[in-house]
């Protein structure tokens, strides 16, 4: 299943200098002159990659005056595939797309790695730029292999997975591992092509044999909160996953997984580890679910990171830790920490784009939607006067499908908002009103469900023209979706629907990138703000040093969670209770520190917390 929700496993890591030592070069093309044997294979559109004679790809129209490779033998020439220079010949401006789309793959001469034994990766120096995916490519820019001289090839391994859509020029040097490639006599490599416009040029391409250990944290899959800003009270359990992976020429034993959590005055309020015991060369683990925090209520922001460990000497250490925050925010819910770009479907000009939230308490009354927009000049005119609808719907996923139809959903809120032409989401957001869709109580969430907000355009104008909708993609709810698909709890991050159908996609234009769909409102009063009478919940002994005696006493049966934290918010543990009354329940604390903690009910009628000490 995880197929549907992640690149596949290899990702690039920086070249650094604590593991040139240990790396055999095998082969080294340096394009002196010409393509060294390289060919280049066009599959969509007829344009080639091309030898230059210094790596320069400036004379695209939109190309920056530093884009020139900056790799060691950049003036003996470099291999360009520059889609920038053949849309626009470097002086055409293209407006808005789709644009021509190219596949074209670079194709190196056979290699003969019969002799080698070690871990084999390829090393290369590239200029990269990325904008729209071409249709029946895999990724913007990705590296295959062959062990059979061309015959067939591997499934393509994205090289820059981090590399946002028109974020600045990439100008670096890569190191990607090349699994069970030791030992065979008939080796091809290739480096493919597959978007519109920019370029990837490149030089030095080289295969290296590895030695010794090196750990990597692989930075395409690990969870993420599943919201990134989250108001006081909704934030849910957080469950871990890291894929890492041992890219060196050695076993890594006694390897370690750890994840820990700072709130906003960077004191570390929750650490959990995943032991793997010895990784193998080239060996990948994968989708090992860990841990269980529940984020306190106190507003800011808090800080995550994953660090990778072993009883080996890691001779690449750069790349074992993962970073990750998230904001607990005061009356708002989003997926995105700031817009890093625009977004709109190249096929259809009418289409639906939003967000999927979940509330985790009753009372948050949903009061506007923030939204960003942007347009090209020439479509500036076009678009002035139309009208975009906001929606705010309750879901429930009825068959399990994870595409949400109409028969599923309910209409609890709806805006609109008319283009003026001149929007600019670098600039000012804009907030469009929520009204509810026939009572008040339509725009009051509820504890438990789920909620979709969709921002709507449609195009029926004989003079089409796109809405460009504010959009961020620097984060990646991929591998949040996998886990929380695995246990049980789907949870979501961007709904699409082009061509507004009527059914709305989970996967949205791939879980690495959401819309700016924020859900902003104010926390009304609720069950969880009332407090129970003193005898809901009493404990016994307290102090306590083994065996806690836990009496809950209620006026009516109800369905409860109970859970205990330490006093920084560390979550010891929490269930949940069918159809409780009057009840005894015994819990072992004998392995908590001493100290104090608080063990809290909630019920369908309110709350009760009482401090528990701890003493050995």
């Amino acid at each position: 299943m995880k197929n549907l929700f992640t690149r596949l496993f290899i990702l690039f890591i920086l070249a650094g200098a604590s593991n040139l030592a240990a790396q055999n070069i095998i082969a080294n093309y340096d394009f002196d002159g010409d393509l060294q044997g390289w060919e280049s294979q066009s599959i969509t559109g007829d344009s080639m990659w091309v030898w230059s004679p210094d790596g320069d790809v400036t004379n695209g129209f939109a190309a920056n005056p530093g884009d020139i490779i900056a790799s060691p033998t950049q003036s003996n020439g470099a291999a360009v595939f520059n889609g920038d220079f053949y849309i626009t010949q470097g002086v055409n401006n293209p407006g808005a797309p789709p644009y021509p789309q190219f596949i074209c793959d670079l194709v190196s001469p056979r290699i003969d790695l019969s002799g080698v034994t070690g871990g084999v990766s390829v090393r290369f120096n590239q200029l990269v730029r990325h904008l729209n995916l071409a249709t029946g490519a895999t990724f913007r820019t990705s590296v295959s292999y062959s062990f059979d001289d061309g015959n067939t090839w591997s499934d393509p391994i994205e090289a820059n997975p981090d590399l946002m859509v028109n974020q600045a020029s990439l100008n670096n040097q890569i190191t990607i591992p090349i699994p069970n490639a030791a030992g065979q006599a008939n080796f091809r490599i290739k480096f493919t092509y597959g978007q519109d416009f920019y370029f990837w040029v490149l030089d030095d391409i080289q295969l290296i044999e590895r030695g010794g250990t090196d750990l990597r944290a692989n930075k395409n899959f690990f969870a993420i909160p599943s919201d990134a800003q989250v108001p006081s009270g909704h934030a849910g359990t957080m469950r871990f996953l890291h894929d890492i992976q041992n890219v060196g020429g050695e076993a890594a034993t006694g390897v370690n997984l750890n994840v820990s959590v700072r709130n906003p005055q960077n004191m570390e309020i929750y650490s959990a580890d995943k032991m793997y015991g010895t990784i193998g060369v080239d060996s990948l683990a994968e989708n090992e679910i860990f841990g269980e925090f529940m984020p306190p209520a106190d507003i800011g922001t808090y800080n995550g990171l994953y660090t990778l460990s072993s009883d080996s000497v890691d001779i690449d250490p750069s790349n074992n830790q993962t970073m990750f925050s998230f904001n607990i925010t005061e009356d708002f819910f989003a997926k995105d920490l700031g817009a890093t770009r625009s977004v709109a479907p190249a096929a259809d000009n009418t289409f639906a784009y939003g967000c999927h939230y979940i509330a985790r308490q009753n009372g948050f009354k949903a009061d506007f939607v923030r939204m960003g927009l942007i347009f090209n000049d020439g479509d500036r005119s076009a678009v002035a006067g139309r009208e975009l609808f906001i929606w705010l719907y309750e879901w429930n996923d009825e068959n399990g499908d994870a595409l949400s139809q109409e028969s599923e959903r309910t209409r609890r809120g709806i805006g609109s908002y008319t283009i003026v032409g001149n929007e600019n989401y670098n600039n000012a957001l804009i907030d469009v009103t929520l009204d509810p869709w026939t009572d008040p109580s339509d725009l009051v969430l509820e504890a438990g469900k789920e909620y979709i907000v969709m921002i709507e355009y449609t195009d029926d104008l004989a003079a089409p023209a796109p809405a460009f909708l504010a959009a961020a993609q620097n984060l990646d709810y991929g591998a949040t979706v996998f886990l929380q698909d695995s246990i049980g709890e789907p949870r979501y991050a961007a709904m699409l629907d082009v061509g507004n159908t009527g059914e709305f996609s989970s996967i949205g234009f791939g879980y690495d990138l959401v819309p700016l769909a924020q859900l902003h409102g104010t926390q009304t009063n609720s069950n969880d703000d009332i407090e129970l009478a003193d005898n809901a919940l009493t404990v016994y002994p307290n102090p306590v040093d083994h065996n806690m005696n836990v009496e809950v006493d209620l006026e009516e049966a109800s369905d409860i969670t109970i859970g205990m934290w330490s006093m920084d918010g560390k979550l010891i543990f929490k269930e949940d209770k069918q159809n409780v009354g009057s009840e005894t329940l015994r819990y072992n604390v004998s392995g908590l520190a001493n100290g104090e903690y608080l063990l809290k009910i909630f019920t369908d009628e309110g709350f009760k917390t009482r401090t528990v000490n701890v003493q050995h």
